[in-house]
Formats: C-alpha cells, structure tokens, sequence
C-alpha cells in the first residue's frame, strides 16, 4: 500500500503505508513524542517495543510518511486481541473482533484528518480480514477521543479498568 493524501492545512501530500519492522523505529519515537506532549499522561498508556512487535506479528500498523518521516500511526491487532475478551465469554465472538490499539498523529499534522483516514482504511482491511467487530478503549476524560469514536460510529460497551488500572471506556463497532 502507498496511497496519496492530500494535507489541507499544509498544502501538500503524504503516504498512507503499512508500518514494517524497518520503520517501527520511528514509529516508536513518535508515539513517544506524542505521549510525552500531553499534559494527561493517563490518556494515553504506555506502549512497549513488545506491543508494535505484535502489531506486526497479530495485524497491522498504518503509518502516514510525510518529507521522508512518520506523520502518524494506527495499530490494529486481528489476532490474539485483549478487549474482545473484555467484551464476550464466547470464544466464537472473539474470533470476529479486532482491536483497535493505538492512534497517533505529530502535533504538527493534526487537523488534516489523518486519523479518519486511517480509521477508514484499518475497517477497510478488518473486513477483508474477515472481522466484524472492532473494539477500542478511551479514557473516560479525554472528550476528544470519546467524540472521535461516537462520530466513527462506535458505541459505548462498559466501563473498566485496563493499564495497570487506568479507567477506560470500552467503545464497539460492528462492521458488519
């Protein structure tokens, strides 16, 4: 995959790709990036080397490459997924869920819709996964993210601990 988006705000173009095990590197220093620019840490947790490893092994990871550098990140795990668990007791329901992990855009890009974008392309390719569900988890105080997943069409399944037992909505759409 490279497709071509057009940036509204800075009047030129990047590509949408599929995060490898050559870039992920980067990809990793920018999630940091992100999360070190926040004033509410909580919102978003921790990541590991070990969970963009999984990524890649379990699903995939979207990345938006602008002037030669990761602009922004979307993972997705369609394999050995944690919130369908969180979600159903039935071992048949897991195996139609995909977990929607991780979204990051670099500051200086935000506004350019890059986060729709990749969210439209991750259900896109969770279909032709063969997945009908896919679920996500916010913190209940970050608005911004809540609102995101409401207007993608997503509703809210409960509320629990994730994280370390940091409080998080668990947000579902079915693709279906």
């Amino acid at each position: 995959m490279n497709e071509k988006i057009w940036l509204k705000k800075m009047h030129t173009e990047c590509r949408l790709q599929y995060m490898t095990k050559e870039n992920m590197e980067e990809a990793m220093l920018l999630r940091k990036l992100v999360r070190d620019r926040m004033k509410e840490k909580n919102w978003f947790a921790k990541s590991e080397r070990k969970d963009f490893e999984d990524v890649l092994q379990y699903g995939f990871a979207l990345v938006c490459v602008a002037q030669g550098k990761i602009i922004a990140s979307l993972q997705c795990l369609l394999e050995h997924t944690d919130y369908s668990h969180d979600c159903f007791e039935d071992e048949k329901m897991w195996i139609k869920c995909a977990d929607y992990s991780d979204t990051f855009v670099h500051p200086g890009y935000r506004g350019n819709g890059l986060q729709k974008i990749m969210e439209e392309k991750m259900e896109e390719l969770c279909k032709k996964a063969g997945k009908s569900i896919l679920l996500g988890t916010v913190d209940p105080d970050n608005l911004y993210s809540y609102q995101n997943f409401l207007n993608m069409g997503y509703k809210e399944v409960c509320r629990l601990k994730k994280y370390g037992g940091l409080e998080r909505v668990l947000m579902k759409k079915n693709l279906d």
